[in-house]
């Protein structure tokens, strides 16, 4: 036999090889994730929770009982008639509005929806246990949606805000405070719902890709064991990466959000027929309370200047929407003090802990209780 031909046949009985291995300990980590958190990788983020929704897109679907289990959390998402998240006894609400009801009414996505924490545990859920002895006919509607914008939720509220009657709205804002809100009615490349899994109709064929990779058990569990030794190691330098743009921070003054903010309140004035109760809340990325957090995030070139930019930024924007008068909740400050305590991000996950929702609730019903009668508690600082 020539010598090339038994080259040949080496190297391929070596890839061969060397692919089984591949093929067994990928069979094997990802049977052991499912052993351990009972469910596949990819339902780490992919959770079929989602149905269709004519006005924004998609929504969360009726009558969920969903197990979402991670290395984090292990907890079962319940929802009721509507689609709001409730307690396993799914307790049904009506879009018409009850006789001598204060309604609330609160958008936002997955931070608001409670992702990775039980109901209970949940800042509505607390608020709402607040208020069920001192004011039983305060409710709180709530369509918070994993994934959705806050204007695709304009679109709903043009479509639905007056019959609702709400009595006041709490906006709340995740990330770095900018808000966008305009309604887009022909946005071009709208997301689609398939077996109850969200699909963004943007995404190319590199990043379907790149999305099945990161779920494989050999890059998952190799990045869980990068980023432990990255923390262990004190001499890490956050920026070794090149810095990313920073969001055209100019875009991002906060002299500019104001505008922007105050054009929200008209907006939803002219869809409910009134000058609007509203609240926003402010919820910033974790790496903004804490640097300890950016590891998470520097592969995909966050950097320490995102952090000081960022939490400049956040402090600037309430500090001025006070001056404004705008009703505007910062966290920063709160949060930050807690975090020395209590971890109130997850890590790999990124939501809010159970202390991230307590803090979220404290600051919220002393704002909703001015709201309802004028009588708040001491103010949080």
């Amino acid at each position: 036999m020539p010598l090339l031909t038994i080259r040949l046949s080496r190297i391929a009985f070596l890839c061969a090889w060397i692919i089984a291995i591949l093929i067994a300990v990928e069979i094997s980590l990802q049977a052991y994730y499912r052993v351990k958190y009972g469910d596949w990788l990819a339902g780490r983020v992919g959770i079929p929770i989602y149905a269709e929704d004519p006005d924004r897109f998609f929504r969360v679907a009726p009558g969920l009982s969903y197990n979402h289990a991670t290395p984090e959390f292990d907890v079962i998402y319940y929802t009721n008639n509507l689609g709001f998240r409730t307690d396993s006894t799914r307790k049904a609400n009506s879009w018409e509005k009850p006789e001598s009801t204060y309604r609330v009414l609160v958008l936002g996505s997955s931070f608001t929806f409670g992702i990775g924490v039980d109901y209970e545990d949940t800042f509505l859920a607390r608020i709402r246990t607040e208020f069920a002895e001192s004011n039983p006919n305060l409710e709180i509607l709530s369509i918070a949606t994993p994934g959705q914008s806050i204007w695709q939720q304009q679109c709903w509220l043009e479509a639905h805000g007056r019959e609702l009657e709400a009595d006041l709205i709490v906006q709340i804002i995740t990330g770095s405070g900018r808000l966008r809100h305009e309604c887009d009615h022909d946005f071009a490349s709208p997301p689609s719902v398939k077996d109850r899994f969200l699909y963004s109709a943007k995404a190319t064929r590199a990043t379907r890709i790149r999305n099945t990779v990161k779920n494989l058990g050999i890059v998952y569990f190799s990045w869980q064991a990068l980023s432990r030794a990255e923390l262990a190691d004190e001499q890490t330098d956050p920026a070794f990466v090149e810095l990313a743009p920073l969001w055209d921070l100019p875009a991002l003054s906060p002299a500019r959000q104001i505008d922007s903010y105050t054009q929200y309140l008209d907006d939803v004035a002219r869809i409910v027929g009134s000058e609007p109760n509203v609240i926003f809340v402010h919820i910033p990325y974790n790496f903004v309370v804490d640097e300890a957090y950016l590891d998470r995030w520097k592969r995909s070139g966050f950097t320490a200047e995102h952090v000081s930019q960022l939490h400049k930024f956040g402090l600037e924007l309430a500090r001025l929407m006070e001056e404004s008068g705008i009703n505007f909740v910062s966290l920063i400050d709160g949060l930050v003090q807690m975090q020395q305590t209590e971890q109130v991000y997850n890590f790999t996950d990124i939501h809010f802990t159970p202390a991230g929702h307590k803090l979220l609730s404290e600051f919220l019903i002393d704002r909703i209780r001015t709201a309802v009668d004028g009588t708040a508690s001491p103010e949080q600082d």
